[in-house]
């Protein structure tokens, strides 16, 4: 998993992805999840988006366990919607085989070789929701927290958020799918406290140890 970096402020920006097995005929999510089940026939990416009033041509890139999958993917696609708004894709149309099982992840690319924004997701028996416990064995306090599918090619959103220090000796509980991950906690000044990896099952606990 590639480092997360300092976050700065471009256009165009992608906020706000989730995933869905479909939409209403509202354009709202239906069946919105975290992992999806072995059968599932399509994934549905929604996201809110504001910059978009130069962006000629993009692509939505699907990978399953690290391969493009060209047939899921939109590839030199022409923006069509609203420089700012909210929309969805989906890998596929309704219908078609059920999705192999694996991790799945979206990259969307507006120019250059790096993606704006790459968000991942599970499909497959297994991948249940659990909460578990992550425990600060560090010497530091831990403000940045990113924890990625180990099959993600980036990291994806701090889990402690803006309001939230994980202090040392403090634990806290987050929801996540079942599964390996990759772990990356950082300090205040976003120094790399810790690098590790860890399985998600019920009632585990993950203690950042350096």
């Amino acid at each position: 998993t590639t480092d997360p970096g300092t976050p700065t402020t471009s256009e165009p920006t992608i906020t706000a992805m989730s995933f869905a097995e479909s939409a209403d005929a509202e354009d709202q999510p239906i069946g919105e999840a975290a992992s999806f089940p072995s059968g599932v026939d399509r994934i549905c990416a929604f996201f809110s988006y504001t910059g978009m009033g130069g962006v000629e041509t993009w692509d939505a890139v699907w990978t399953r366990d690290g391969e493009v999958d060209e047939t899921a993917s939109m590839l030199q696609s022409t923006w069509t919607w609203t420089p700012d708004g909210d929309t969805w894709l989906c890998t596929g149309i309704a219908d078609q085989a059920p999705l192999a099982d694996g991790g799945w992840e979206l990259s969307l690319y507006f120019g250059g070789d790096e993606p704006l924004v790459s968000r991942s997701v599970w499909v497959g028996d297994g991948h249940e929701i659990v909460d578990i416990t992550v425990r600060n064995d560090l010497a530091g306090d831990v403000c940045y927290l990113y924890i990625s599918p180990g099959f993600a090619s980036s990291w994806e959103s701090d889990r402690l958020g803006e309001d939230q220090i994980l202090w040392a000796g403090d634990s806290t509980t987050l929801s996540l799918p079942a599964g390996d991950y990759d772990v990356l906690a950082r300090n205040c000044d976003e120094e790399t406290l810790a690098t590790q990896t860890a399985t998600v099952a019920p009632a585990a606990v993950i203690a950042l140890t350096g």
